[in-house]
């Protein structure tokens, strides 16, 4: 309605005023029926109420009344359909070049014809956004703004929140962007934002925390007195096996991806049981071999050519550095490591395509180390799926005796890749092949079984860090690695006051929550949220707050 009061001039303004009454009246009667009513809207209706005075009073309509319209009729059956049919009559007597609207702001055009003239909340206020002064935007309503000509307004959207580099600028004691290994207890309840190290970081670390950083519009993560703690483990790596424990919601996957952010941010070698954006298990187009054979952590276990292959590629090429650093400490029986056969046919060729970057990727003579590093034995067993299949072995024993550097391996959601006390209740691979078995077990697959042999046997230079997760999976088999293999747990608690305060705040400055804070419902949130953090990511999400 105020949008049309906007555009309706002269002669139409009665007809323009008296959908915007009808409008009003639909909405009283809400209130008065017990659905709900908003206050800015009665705000709102109080200056149209001023605005239909001056109307009248200009057109000579001072006996006009709105409540006449109820009486005749227009809105006693069916509100939707009178308020259409006011529409109607409205657009008959318009002008069809008068029926558009141009908006300043991204050149929106408003028709009148099919628009959806219910405002969101979001639309019914006209606000200008202050990042920095959040008790300024508190006060801040369409109300304050109704003496300014009807020429002159304009429908603001929410605006794009502004970039995580530039929100520690905007609230230096909110957004931190200094390095985890100068985080101290001033840093806890602070945001640390990624930067390149979160651009770094493969993909499979990021993915429980998709839908945070989705809301916060940014690679954004509360600074915790538990991570540092953790912090402080990971910079010793003497071959501790560490388990994040806490309640469902409480913030697990964000702890263990501050641990792997440390880890990275210090040169350790981090690894976890996945590639790029998937996890080892999840190759649904990959084969298995149908005959088990001696793992590393379970006794019969299932290799995989093709993923194993695949994983070969992706660990040479996202740690080449690193990889040419690490000399080989076994013998794997390769007569020579740089021997990299060619196709025999084009039938090998179609079938076998990523041979090529094996070739590319080879080191040329002149560069060669006097021992053969990691790297090539990567690279000579990526060459062909059967070869990856028979070093898998080798190359999670090379990551065991690695001295060349520290090594960090971070795995989330641990029980979905462990055996519980039955095998039918663990959680069954992506894949299957049929000739095995209907159903198996992920830890019954060669490069998981490789990575939860990390959690028996650590690295020596290194240390291990094990995240359960309470859904959809079930945690009977946690006991036994408590028991015999995990030598120090981390408890993740909800939120105290001040962290809950700072992340209402951080989502506020995210336009998560609505970009107006106002202390005084906040006691509401925390009622709400119980200082649970997915909770109140889930309250902000699903925008009960707005």
């Amino acid at each position: 309605a105020r949008m049309l009061r906007t555009q309706v001039r002269g002669q139409n303004a009665v007809r323009a005023s008296m959908y915007a009454g009808s409008v009003r009246l639909f909405s009283k009667k809400t209130r008065r029926e017990g659905l709900g009513y908003d206050r800015r809207q009665m705000k709102a209706e109080q200056e149209d109420d001023r605005i239909d005075e001056e109307l009248k009073a200009g057109m000579g309509q001072e006996d006009f009344d709105f409540q006449e319209v109820l009486d005749d009729g227009f809105m006693k059956d069916d509100h939707n359909k009178q308020v259409e049919d006011l529409m109607q009559l409205l657009n008959e007597s318009l002008p069809e070049d008068d029926m558009q609207e141009e908006i300043d702001e991204g050149e929106r055009i408003v028709d009148f014809d099919t628009a959806d003239l219910t405002l969101k909340r979001d639309e019914k206020i006209f606000y200008d956004i202050d990042h920095v002064n959040f008790e300024k935007n508190a006060k801040i309503w369409s109300i304050q703004d109704a003496d300014v000509p009807d020429d002159d307004l304009q429908l603001k959207r929410i605006p794009l929140a502004p970039p995580p580099d530039v929100r520690s600028d905007l609230e230096p004691d909110l957004v931190t962007a200094d390095p985890i290994a100068k985080h101290n207890k001033q840093h806890i309840g602070m945001y640390y934002d990624m930067g390149v190290h979160g651009e770094n970081m493969p993909k499979f670390f990021l993915s429980q925390m998709e839908r945070e950083f989705h809301m916060a519009r940014g690679k954004l993560l509360m600074v915790r007195q538990v991570g540092l703690d953790i912090a402080q483990e990971i910079k010793k790596a003497n071959g501790q096996v560490m388990m994040i424990e806490g309640r469902r919601g409480h913030g697990k996957s964000g702890v263990s991806l501050y641990a792997a952010l440390y880890a990275k941010e210090e040169g350790q070698l981090l690894l976890g049981c996945g590639l790029e954006d998937i996890g080892l298990w999840n190759d649904l187009k990959g084969r298995i071999e149908t005959e088990p054979h001696e793992g590393l952590a379970y006794p019969s276990v299932f290799a995989m050519p093709d993923m194993s292959q695949r994983w070969f590629h992706w660990l040479r090429d996202t740690y080449p550095e690193e990889m040419k650093k690490i000399t080989l400490k076994h013998d794997h029986g390769v007569e020579d490591y740089y021997e990299v056969k060619p196709w025999e046919d084009d039938l090998d060729q179609e079938f076998n395509p990523s041979k090529q970057r094996s070739i590319d990727k080879m080191i040329p003579e002149a560069d060669r180390e006097e021992k053969p590093t990691l790297y090539d034995l990567l690279n000579y067993g990526s060459q062909e799926r059967t070869i990856a299949a028979s070093l898998t072995r080798g190359v999670f024993e090379e990551i065991r005796d690695i001295t060349e550097m520290k090594v960090c391996i971070v795995m989330d959601d641990f029980n979905s890749i462990i055996i519980n006390r039955k095998e039918r209740d663990s959680t069954k691979s992506d894949f299957v092949e049929p000739e095995v078995w209907k159903e198996i077990p992920r830890a019954r697959l060669s490069l998981v079984d490789g990575f939860l042999s990390f959690v028996e046997k650590p690295p020596q230079n290194g240390s291990v860090i094990v995240t359960p997760t309470y859904s959809n999976h079930k945690k009977r088999g946690l006991e036994r690695y408590k028991k015999y293999f995990v030598t120090k747990e981390f408890e993740v608690d909800r939120y105290n006051p001040n962290e809950h305060k700072n992340a209402f705040r951080h989502y506020s400055l995210s336009t998560a929550l609505n970009p107006v804070i106002d202390w005084d419902t906040y006691p509401r949130v925390v009622g709400l949220t119980g200082r649970n953090p997915d909770e109140l990511r889930k309250l902000t999400e699903n925008g009960y707050y707005r």
